[in-house]
């Protein structure tokens, strides 16, 4: 039912080790408008010596102000004079192995209006004399992966961009399958199953035991968050339980904690015991969904991207020994500024009454709602998996909605999943880590 990852190609740079930077040996494609200049995807401010120059220094502006660099193979790049001094490339500036500024521009009497005294293209870029003496040099590969514009960025994660979600439908899918010992063993594995994570949203790790996993487990691929259910819990069938997860009966796809600002961005599910009948697990694509959502009806994802919804839930955990009352607003489909969907926030149980709507809308609201939870659980878009003692499941849970069918019985002998969360923040930071140590392409 699994099917096994591909592995995936994997280069080695030119551009970094011409400086000897241990820290940022990568390689990303070369700029389309530069010969082989190759730019430094870490933002490590060497000079690379093999960056052959295709650049040209055609003019500055009238007025001083900025800096016009024309590209070989056609068009042209701006920079304000006040930016390239900001981001001087020198070790006086820049402390280079953790790319963070030793310079204050206010504190060092910069003026915003700067003007240099002298600019020059070299070999490898363009070097620039300031008024006071001091000299910053720009390689090529630098200008051009610092090139300004107001494209998207991912979502505040600046130049690094997470490799491109792609939707998918029930009937031609299956997640990719990997093992833990090669996890655990392999940093390569572990790019690779984060690579996964965000293109489709699942991954399943197989071998993993039926007890307990220590922390350092997951934290091969992020940092455990806490909540206040704890580092981890146990979803099982309880006698008296004060969440629907732990109730026996079925549990409607959602996604988990849309009631917190910060929702956690990858949710981990290991399966301890099985369900001798039920316990199936249902996982919906809800990119997907509305993408076909926004095909039928545009009006209904508007309305879904921009009306806030309040999610809210409260009660004691006797695991973690903690109250909460947790209440937050957010639209079911979160858009950033360039309009490009990035979060989804839907679950049943957790959605509450007050919506921030004009009354004419509600109508408009609810028809786009119930359109919405009939994609969810159409054959077209649920995909259904049974899983075994051993398999732990991986979602990305600002994107998949998951949920299960009923299960008959009881809590020694029945159904058992372990479950955790990671935030983005950290999946992010560790897969960047690996991106760069190793060198991918």
């Amino acid at each position: 039912m699994w099917k096994a990852a591909r592995n995936t190609v994997r280069l080695t740079c030119s551009a970094c080790r011409s400086v000897a930077h241990a820290s940022c040996q990568a390689r990303v494609s070369a700029p389309r408008v530069i010969s082989s200049a190759t730019p430094c995807p870490t933002g490590c401010r060497a000079l690379s010596s093999s960056s052959t120059s295709s650049t040209a220094v055609t003019s500055t502006s009238s007025d001083g102000r900025f800096l016009t660099v024309a590209w070989q193979a056609g068009g042209e790049s701006r920079y304000p004079f006040i930016y390239l001094r900001d981001n001087c490339t020198c070790s006086e500036c820049f402390h280079e192995l953790s790319s963070m500024r030793t310079v204050e521009i206010m504190a060092d009497g910069i003026d915003a209006d700067i003007s240099p005294s002298g600019v020059e293209s070299t070999a490898t870029g363009v070097r620039i004399t300031w008024p006071n003496g001091h000299v910053s040099d720009f390689t090529n590969a630098w200008l051009r992966e610092h090139t300004l514009s107001t494209q998207p960025k991912d979502h505040g994660l600046g130049r690094f961009q997470r490799p491109a979600a792609q939707p998918w439908l029930a009937s031609t899918f299956s997640p990719p399958v990997f093992g833990l010992d090669a996890m655990m063993s392999n940093e390569n594995v572990q790019y690779d199953i984060l690579d996964n994570l965000y293109k489709s949203g699942i991954v399943v790790v197989k071998g993993c035991g039926t007890e307990p996993m220590p922390n350092e487990v997951y934290e091969k691929l992020g940092m455990l968050q806490d909540t206040a259910f704890g580092l981890f819990w146990l979803v099982e069938a309880r006698a008296d339980p004060n969440n629907l997860a732990y109730s026996p009966k079925a549990f409607p796809l959602h996604t988990d904690l849309p009631y917190l600002k910060n929702t956690p961005g990858t949710l981990l599910l290991h399966c301890l015991r099985q369900a001798p009948t039920g316990g199936h697990t249902f996982l919906t694509d809800g990119f997907a969904v509305a993408a076909k959502l926004r095909e039928e009806n545009p009006l209904w994802y508007d309305l879904f991207s921009r009306v806030p919804v309040t999610w809210h839930q409260l009660g004691y955990d006797p695991t973690s020994d903690r109250h909460y009352h947790y209440e937050f607003a957010q639209p079911i489909l979160n858009v950033d500024r360039h309009g490009e969907l990035y979060k989804v926030c839907f679950s049943v149980a957790a959605r509450g009454s007050f919506l921030s709507i004009k009354e004419d809308d509600v109508h408009d609201f609810y028809h786009g709602y119930l359109r919405w939870m009939q994609l969810c659980k159409s054959p077209e878009h649920r995909y259904e998996v049974r899983l075994e003692p051993g398999d732990m499941l991986i979602i990305n849970d600002q994107r998949i909605a998951h949920g299960r069918d009923a299960i008959s019985d009881t809590r020694e002998k029945g159904r058992c999943l372990r479950g955790c969360y990671l935030s983005w923040d950290d999946v992010d930071s560790r897969f960047r880590h690996l991106y760069y140590k190793l060198k991918k392409a």
